[in-house]
């Protein structure tokens, strides 16, 4: 009769038609011993494998699926299998991609004993051990079921089928479609790309006006904003504006409830649109990513701010930050070594960097030229001078960290606070301002050192380099020669047009719709005289001084399928 109970009751949850994964209704006066976890189920029915109680959802290295198997909740490792999180991800492609955490702060250490459970006040517990409770959800009615979603929302029912506790409420770094993100309910990245605990960075609604989102560092500073809400789009996201695969829904804006979701719609020609998601990645960046069937990839299609050097804080005190550093954006400053080597090796690096001799400051400091650069925090005070004379000045008080010196004005700031983010400005010129970084005197004479090498470097680097344009002269004079036996600047073998910049220009009504930010230009929207509609990449490459470069000559390529 017990076996025959048990097996009723799996007869049941196979035919839940919703994306139930897991329910704790046994049978009255038939204590059962089995998991019911959706996965625990039919591993018991070809093993007849029994555990210890009737609440676990999941025990060690087993995971849940939602029922199309889009995705997965289990238990992830992202450093060597020393630490261990109960967490969200795609099932459905070969990149394990995370877009929720439960114990982001209190990792497990020993996966064979950790479990997820729902207790007997009805809420769902990450447990180290049986006595150890690392994780509870909030809510404060009792839980009967549990299910996680297609949409990879994970929801508490009520024995009466409401919903009192979901994972989207408390969103982690990842915002999916269906998501209602509000001030309350803010996003938080990753500390580093393998540490899910909380990092500084944040998008949140703003918490006063309620009409438009703003990235944040250490829920003080906002260093990028959408700008209000029109009625359809954000001011300073025009993207929206162009039909795409959103449907955006802005409900209660300027008011404390206001919330803001997206939603996908079906393509043009009635297939499903792809998998999509929008995050706050480690390094401050909000970013939109599509998943590529055809490249088993993320595409990312558009990230504010577009420089990385311009969030806030991001290298932290005496960190220098570089915009074409794709994995390694910051530096220490010759003198100067990381404060916490193991953040920095993660890719956190907003620790910034010390002293190599830890001392706050010496008698035989002395300075070194950075140029014209910015930097985040600090405060001056400003006075005419010698550039000697504002040395002498700051270093008379040990929080001097630099100074400022216009060689025309002779105009002085010494600087106190903080050297956040340092970083190059772009400059025609017309801006005279040096600023001086105060250094341990081993880290001046290490910066002549360096000054050499680069001299060396730069000299083979100029040989290399006019080789290399004698090749692209000869392969651009051939292409001149074959372009009047071709015709309607067509390349030979290829459905490859070739416009002018101007021509570009007018096509993309000046380069006025930006679709999206790639690693090597952005891309514009346009339309030709024979109303095709086209997509310009204008390529930019790395000025001397720091700056972005466009290019001079951009192609429009149209597939022959297209």
């Amino acid at each position: 009769m017990s076996s025959l109970s048990f097996f009723f009751c799996l007869l049941l949850l196979s035919f839940d038609t919703q994306n139930a994964i897991f329910v704790i209704k046994p049978l009255p006066n038939e204590p059962s011993k089995f998991s019911l976890s959706h996965a625990e189920t039919f591993k018991t029915v070809s093993k007849a494998r029994k555990v210890e109680s009737t609440d676990v959802v999941i025990r060690g290295n087993s995971t849940i699926h939602s029922v199309n198997r889009t995705f997965q909740l289990g238990f992830f490792s992202t450093n060597g299998e020393s630490n261990w999180y109960l967490g969200i991800w795609y099932s459905s492609i070969p990149t394990q991609t995370r877009v929720w955490v439960a114990n982001r702060e209190k990792p497990i250490k020993n996966i064979t004993r950790a479990s997820l459970v729902l207790t007997e006040t009805g809420q769902l517990a990450v447990k180290e051990s049986p006595d150890s409770v690392v994780w509870l959800s909030s809510n404060t009615e009792k839980a009967r079921k549990l299910h996680l979603l297609e949409d990879g929302n994970l929801v508490l029912y009520s024995s009466k089928g409401s919903k009192i506790w979901q994972s989207f409420d408390h969103p982690t770094d990842t915002w999916l479609p269906e998501m209602n993100v509000s001030a309350q309910r803010p996003l938080t990245s990753w500390k580093s790309s393998v540490d899910p605990s909380p990092g500084l960075f944040s998008l949140r609604l703003n918490p006063k006006e309620f009409n438009k989102f703003e990235l944040v560092y250490n829920s003080t500073t906002v260093y990028w904003s959408t700008g209000n809400w029109t009625g359809k789009a954000f001011v300073n996201v025009p993207q929206m504006t162009i039909p795409y695969i959103y449907n955006f829904h802005f409900s209660d804006p300027y008011l404390p409830t206001a919330s803001f979701r997206y939603t996908e719609r079906p393509l043009d020609n009635g297939v499903e649109p792809p998998l999509t998601r929008f995050q706050i990645d480690a390094n401050g960046q909000l970013k939109q990513f599509t998943w590529s069937t055809e490249t088993e990839n993320w595409n990312m299609y558009w990230s504010m701010p577009e420089d990385k050097c311009e969030v806030y804080g991001l290298c932290g005190n005496f960190g220098y930050c570089s915009a074409s550093a794709t994995l390694k954006p910051c530096i220490c400053l010759n003198g100067f070594r990381p404060f916490d080597d193991g953040g920095w090796n993660s890719g956190d690096f907003t620790s910034g960097c010390r002293r190599e001799s830890d001392d706050f400051c010496a008698d035989n400091d002395g300075f070194m030229e950075l140029g014209n650069v910015r930097f985040d925090g600090g405060n001056s005070v400003s006075f005419q001078g010698t550039r000697s004379a504002c040395e002498r000045s700051c270093l008379s008080t040990c929080s001097c960290l630099g100074l400022y010196h216009h060689g025309g004005t002779n105009l002085c700031k010494n600087v106190h606070g903080t050297l956040l983010n340092l970083r190059n400005m772009s400059s025609d010129g017309s801006n005279q301002d040096v600023f001086y970084v105060r250094v341990p005197r081993d880290g001046v004479a290490k910066k002549h050192a360096s000054k050499t090498k680069v001299l060396l470097g730069s000299i083979a680097g100029s040989v290399v380099a006019l080789g290399l344009m004698g090749v692209i002269l000869l392969v651009l004079k051939k292409i001149i020669e074959n372009k009047g036996k071709d015709g309607d600047d067509v390349f030979p073998g290829l459905s490859l047009k070739v416009f002018t910049y101007k021509e570009l220009n007018g096509v993309t009504r000046g380069f006025s719709v930006k679709l999206g930010q790639g690693g090597f230009g952005a891309v514009f929207g346009g339309e030709l005289s024979d109303s095709t509609p086209v997509a310009v990449k204008r390529l930019e490459r790395q000025g001397s001084g720091g700056e972005r470069i466009s290019c001079r000559g951009v192609y429009y390529w149209q597939h022959p399928t297209c």
